[in-house]
């Protein structure tokens, strides 16, 4: 892998001079808590606040995975393939509820676990950004960022910063909420799905997430623009909105118009 490797700088709290290695992966909220569960931690509290149980996480995984594997075909188009690579290995074919219930949680007295959470992936992906003359010399598919936005919210309740982005997004946006076709977004936790059903009736992740798919640090937010502009090249629709909620609260959202 070429993932660039995160260390604790010197001057850090958790930087311990005994260990040779200082490194760390999972991304963490401070001054709340330094540790590397700070994302499971954060998705458990949302879930509590919404009084989402175990049980409620099992359907929206067991879809991700019968999405994903429904829709290779379509999905193999966007891949490139690499020293012979062609697929997310990731995707189960069949996953039952059984399964899914007999998993522990992640952390002790939890309630998400290892299928209700996202898979810790390597991968790439990315999108051509242009000027639109440049963009209609394209013999390829086409689409226009109309509108973005950024918003944050408290650190601990980071999942539902995706919804408030969407909000905020379709507020500023001079398109209507009902001309706004289907909604992708980072499938992080199974929470998520949830939260999203809360609120919106549109359809969304028609390929799965990533509980089937992963979450490659970096590479998810070009992951979810691919699979909205090939959902709205398949089903022939107009507008659509890719939402990402990242660590720490921080939550971004891209409302894209397909021109062809």
């Amino acid at each position: 892998s070429t993932c660039c490797v995160r260390s604790y700088n010197k001057n850090h709290p958790n930087h311990d001079p005994g260990k040779a290695d200082n490194s760390y992966v999972s991304a963490q909220f401070i001054p709340e808590t330094f540790c590397e569960d700070s994302m499971i931690m954060s998705a458990d509290e949302t879930c509590r606040k919404h009084g989402f149980t175990t049980e409620d996480l099992i359907a929206p995984a067991v879809e991700s995975h019968e999405k994903a594997a429904e829709s290779a075909d379509i999905i193999r188009a966007l891949a490139i393939p690499v020293f012979g690579l062609e697929k997310d290995e990731g995707i189960r074919n069949s996953i039952s509820k059984k399964f899914i219930e007999r998993l522990a949680p992640v952390l002790p007295d939890g309630i998400i676990n290892a299928a209700t959470s996202c898979l810790f992936n390597d991968g790439a992906a990315f999108v051509t950004i242009a000027d639109e003359t440049t963009a209609k010399k394209s013999d390829g598919p086409l689409f226009k960022i109309r509108d973005a936005v950024t918003v944050g919210v408290p650190r601990f309740l980071s999942p539902e910063c995706m919804i408030i982005a969407m909000e905020k997004l379709i507020e500023k946006s001079e398109v209507n909420e009902s001309e706004i076709d289907r909604i992708d977004y980072n499938q992080a936790f199974a929470c998520l799905d949830l939260l999203y059903k809360k609120r919106f009736s549109k359809p969304s992740n028609a390929f799965g997430g990533a509980l089937a798919y992963g979450h490659p640090y970096g590479a998810s937010g070009a992951i979810v623009i691919l699979h909205l502009m090939k959902a709205l090249e398949h089903f022939d629709e107009h507008y659509g909105i890719a939402a990402v909620p990242a660590a720490g609260g921080i939550a971004g959202a891209i409302l894209l118009e397909r021109i062809n």
